[in-house]
């Protein structure tokens, strides 16, 4: 089985809406891939309520997809776990690529960077569709082009 690893601030909102997504589309397409999700931020300083956020449940629900891993609280990426990942996405490059790097110390090939806002700065119903088309997108490359996938078209 191949992996993924979406990455966000928080791992309450973008990468677990991109995790829920993706798994449910490769899920149907019988593909050897999956996806989890973590944050690269200080999880303990957010002001995150429950374990995912009440926007990926809704924007989830409208598009008919099973909200199969919901209940599990945020986490951090930790350094132990980064072998488990044939790639990982940062939902937005300006936020998490240098984490990745830097900290974690993941080369650059294994990274792709998207352009997926925050709720505070774009509407949650807007960035969910970009990001259900990007991950539909990417699906599509992982599957007809295997572990080759660099960059998706801009979007």
């Amino acid at each position: 089985m191949k992996k993924i690893c979406f990455i966000c601030t928080g791992n309450y909102y973008r990468s677990r809406f991109a995790e829920e997504v993706f798994n449910s589309i490769v899920q149907k397409r019988s593909s050897e891939w999956r996806a989890d999700s973590r944050g690269v931020g200080d999880l303990a300083c957010l002001d995150n309520i429950g374990p995912i956020s009440r926007h990926v449940i809704r924007e989830l629900q409208k598009r008919g997809y099973p909200l199969i891993n919901g209940e599990r609280m945020p986490e951090r990426l930790k350094k132990g776990e980064i072998g488990r990942y044939d790639l990982f996405v940062c939902l937005n490059g300006n936020e998490h690529e240098s984490p990745l790097k830097k900290e974690f110390e993941i080369p650059q090939e294994k990274i792709i960077c998207w352009d997926i806002l925050d709720d505070d700065k774009s509407p949650p119903e807007i960035e969910m569709k970009r990001l259900e088309r990007n991950t539909a997108q990417l699906v599509e490359m992982l599957i007809n082009d295997g572990a080759k996938v660099r960059q998706p078209p801009a979007m």
